[in-house]
């Protein structure tokens, strides 16, 4: 396997403050998974204006096509943020406090009451009268562009709602979900695979290391060899079978030695090694 060379994009007009912090997040989580090499932003400006390329921030797929060839980058990401917002909610204690204080009053009471209240919000519309307890919400797409074929090879939403603390707390929590969506997604959309070089009863060795950012607690499952056969005249392959899942423990720069978790049949040198990115999971 060979790291990606990655450019990352924001698909929007006048970029706004939400879009650099989340292209930023992308662009660190990428660079720490080790599989991306990130192009960063203060590169491409060189890149375009040694090229006499314009890039005003306004991207779409075909402009990120062409500003990642000039970057010589394999992929493009593009990033756009559909939704943000950030407002004062009242907490259950507010609410049962505010509802407490409102006096029980007839028809004519409750409507002088809702005039009275539209007139406060319309007076307060500008002022936060919840600043410690925040609602934020983001809600994006990303999508990823061969640059080569210059078709889109996939595409993910990004998502988080949290509400509590001040403006800076809420937002830096709902960011960590967009963080922990985009480790997930990276790999996804780069999965490590490898093959077995050796086994020793339950210890194991595969062809893949620190330099594609293998950790330890790496989890891979191992799958028997793909089968070509013959079939009216057509030679078709049979995708392998997995035998198995393997944890790795100690990472050399392009070695990984591991423990197997479990196997329901043999594995020998020469399977695959696929990684699993989503965790494993099991039942009685």
């Amino acid at each position: 396997m060979e790291q990606k060379k990655l450019i990352i994009l924001s698909s929007e007009n006048n970029e706004s403050e939400i879009s650099k912090k989340i292209i930023q997040i992308t662009s660190s989580t990428a660079t720490q998974l080790d599989r991306y090499i990130v192009i960063d932003r203060s590169q491409l400006e060189n890149i375009l204006i040694e090229q006499k390329l314009q890039h005003s921030g306004v991207v779409d797929q075909e402009q990120a096509i062409e500003i990642g060839k000039v970057a010589a980058a394999n992929d493009a990401l593009l990033i756009k943020v559909h939704n943000f917002g950030q407002k004062g909610v009242p907490t259950e204690e507010q609410k049962e406090k505010e509802e407490k204080e409102e006096p029980d009053t007839g028809l004519f009471g409750w409507v002088v009451k809702e005039v009275v209240k539209a007139e406060i919000d319309k007076e307060m519309e500008n002022i936060e009268r919840y600043p410690n307890n925040i609602h934020t919400v983001i809600d994006g797409e990303v999508r990823l562009i061969n640059v080569e074929t210059s078709q889109s090879i996939a595409s993910f939403t990004i998502s988080a709602d949290h509400t509590g603390g001040v403006k800076s707390k809420s937002m830096s929590v709902a960011l960590n979900q967009i963080r922990s969506q985009m480790v997930s997604n990276l790999k996804s959309l780069h999965q490590l695979s490898s093959e077995v070089l050796d086994i020793q009863g339950n210890k194991i060795m595969l062809l893949l290391g620190k330099n594609m950012g293998v950790n330890s607690g790496t989890l891979f499952k191992i799958v028997t060899r793909d089968e070509k056969r013959i079939i009216r005249d057509r030679e078709i392959i049979i995708p392998g079978k997995s035998v198995g899942f393997v944890e790795m423990k100690s990472i050399s720069t392009d070695i990984s030695e591991g423990r197997i978790l479990r196997r329901w049949d043999n594995i020998e040198p020469g399977y695959q090694a696929n990684e699993i990115t989503e965790g494993i999971f099991t039942g009685g």
